[in-house]
């Protein structure tokens, strides 16, 4: 065992503590994160990633705010992305007409051929 994987393990065996009224483990440190306020998704992050993955991510990123986009800008990402290698494939292969390719993919995301031109030429900028 590493001994950054050691580390970790004592972090995380600190927060556990015995309730002896109760007779059970209790996990305090997601006791302690659903007190930590309202506006807070830390019980939830650590549904998601259980302890050790949720003690990472809280030192890694402590006192950072963090965004999470919306589906809408996540999937508008994957299209775009989807859209600039479609095209970029195609240049290098020359399979195919671009301008077909173009119409293809508008009518895929119900798009105007030109707004698929414009998400290829912004996707090029970037890379």
């Amino acid at each position: 065992m590493s001994l950054k994987r050691r580390k970790i393990k004592k972090k995380i065996s600190r927060f556990a503590i015995f309730d002896t009224g109760v007779i059970q483990h209790i996990d305090a440190l997601q006791v302690s994160l659903l007190r930590a306020g309202k506006n807070t998704l830390l019980p939830e992050l650590y549904d998601i990633f259980g302890k050790e993955c949720l003690l990472k991510f809280l030192d890694t990123f402590a006192g950072t705010t963090i965004q999470v986009p919306t589906k809408k800008v996540l999937e508008d990402a994957i299209r775009d992305t989807y859209i600039y290698l479609t095209i970029t494939e195609n240049d290098k292969s020359r399979n195919r007409k671009k301008s077909d390719i173009v119409k293809e993919l508008a009518v895929r995301y119900d798009m105007d051929v030109k707004d698929v031109i414009s998400v290829y030429k912004d996707m090029q900028k970037h890379y």
